[in-house]
């Protein structure tokens, strides 16, 4: 039995190694590939990187304005995650520990709207943008996103489960305001959900391309996925420069993963656990 266990096991190890090098594979090639001009990527496939790397990223960020676009996207991805979890932490929590009239219509409401694609309602969005005079401006893209339907289910969902409602109480006992309650005594049980919604709010912020291509028309405040668009044109020969770009665009969401990755674990493992 033991023997069998051993073999199960080596099994599932070399299984899950190939399964790791075939995701990782890709993403190697492109680092090493943004590291060689274009001539020498059409001469040989290239294991090691190379000494190019820096004069691509320097003819990107200098020629095509590519540092501008980079800007854009982290501030509207930073902005757009806080104000998300912000919003959708005490919605989340309101819908969890408040009674109020029509809570089960507000909430079946918010699980009728994650199935909606957004395509369906692009038209009328754009529209509205255009009322408010928000359209090419990142407002757009920062405010609206706040409304995250999955957002406050997942943190409802988490605060009914793990924020036990004898600490609200206590709390309003001891004359604590709402605000307190919430960000004094919530916010601590919630904080894995809060981590994980943050790193997924970012990721969705940072890969968004059919809002910022709809609403935004200036150049200069293009985003990162419409500055990429933009090189196929201007770098259309030069493939070397496109792919480092594409390598430091992916850069934040390294960055960002490994911040919230723990957090996302736990929110994922406390919820099935619980659930």
């Amino acid at each position: 039995m033991e023997q069998s266990n051993k073999v199960y096991s080596f099994i599932l190890y070399i299984f899950l190694a190939v399964c790791s090098i075939i995701a990782i594979g890709p993403f190697y090639l492109m680092v090493i590939m943004s590291t060689y001009d274009t001539n020498a990527l059409f001469t040989d496939l290239h294991l090691l990187p190379g000494n190019n790397f820096m004069i691509n990223i320097k003819d990107v960020f200098l020629n095509a304005g590519f540092g501008k676009f980079y800007f854009n996207s982290i501030y509207i991805a930073v902005l757009t995650t806080v104000l998300t979890v912000l919003v959708c932490a005490m919605c989340g929590y309101a819908l969890a520990k408040f009674n109020f009239k029509l809570k089960k219509t507000a909430y079946y409401a918010i699980l009728i709207t994650m199935m909606l694609p957004t395509q369906l309602g692009l038209i009328a969005f754009v529209t509205e943008m255009n009322t408010i005079g928000w359209t090419d401006s990142h407002l757009s893209l920062i405010v609206p996103a706040a409304a995250n339907a999955f957002a406050v289910y997942w943190i409802r969902q988490y605060t009914v489960q793990g924020v036990p409602t004898e600490i609200i109480e206590s709390g309003r006992m001891d004359g604590c305001t709402e605000g307190g309650i919430f960000f004094k005594l919530v916010v601590p049980f919630i904080k894995p959900a809060l981590g994980s919604q943050a790193l997924l709010s970012f990721m969705a912020s940072w890969n968004s391309y059919l809002l910022p291509l709809v609403l935004i028309s200036d150049q200069k405040k293009y985003t990162v996925t419409l500055g990429l668009s933009t090189l196929d044109a201007l770098y259309r020969a030069n493939y070397g420069a496109r792919i480092a770009a594409l390598v430091i665009g992916t850069i934040p969401m390294f960055i960002i993963f490994l911040i919230f990755s723990k957090s996302l674990i736990q929110g994922i493992t406390a919820g099935s656990v619980k659930g």
